[in-house]
């Protein structure tokens, strides 16, 4: 169960439908195998995708990604303390962006509402998500200390291999079938939007 499922649902009943896309079901495979963020080295992927990365794991989906160039890097996550509320975190600053408020409106529809507040109390780097939005951008042009903390979002964005990364943060008290409607709301909106680019 969880978002790798909905991901792997949606893309193999839609994969004719899809623009062209790279797929890695999951990052940390050991981590997975652990049910937890930290592989059996002792690292957090998620904190660990810097040019400097000594695991092996991280420099695996590193090489996989240097291959390539995209538009969009999508990383979806789950947040296990939440059951009907979203958030992502942006490499763009649009919390305004239109087409992000029409993907919110789409998950209203489901029960799903935007999350406001801390995303991690447990956290150091304490950021704050309003309207279901947080920009890894600030003022100045350059990343946020969230973003400097090894994210492959921002690891993607850096190194040219995508013009735009954005992590989802799906609710992990959610209901399976729920999760899958997410997920094909997303996926929706983000590969109309691609396709209307092309």
């Amino acid at each position: 169960t969880g978002v790798g499922v909905s991901v792997e649902r949606y893309l193999c009943a839609n994969e004719t439908k899809c623009p062209t896309f790279l797929w890695i079901p999951t990052v940390s495979p050991s981590a997975a195998k652990r049910g937890t963020r930290v592989n059996a080295r002792g690292i957090d992927v998620n904190r660990h995708f810097r040019e400097d990365a000594t695991d092996p794991e991280v420099r695996a989906v590193m090489a996989i990604m240097r291959r390539y160039r995209f538009d969009l890097h999508l990383s979806f996550h789950e947040d296990g303390d939440r059951t009907r509320e979203f958030y992502l975190y942006d490499t763009d600053d649009a919390p305004h962006d239109a087409a992000l408020a029409q993907l919110f409106a789409e998950m209203e529809h489901i029960g799903i509402a935007p999350y406001s507040g801390e995303d991690d109390a447990k956290s150091a780097l304490k950021v704050r998500i309003r309207n279901g939005y947080f920009s890894e951008r600030w003022d100045g042009g350059g990343f946020t200390r969230r973003a400097l903390a090894g994210q492959s979002t921002i690891y993607a964005v850096r190194s040219g291999i995508a013009k735009r990364g954005i992590t989802l943060e799906i609710p992990g008290k959610a209901p399976q079938d729920v999760k899958d409607k997410l997920v094909a709301i997303i996926f929706q909106h983000f590969f109309a939007n691609a396709k209307r680019d092309e």
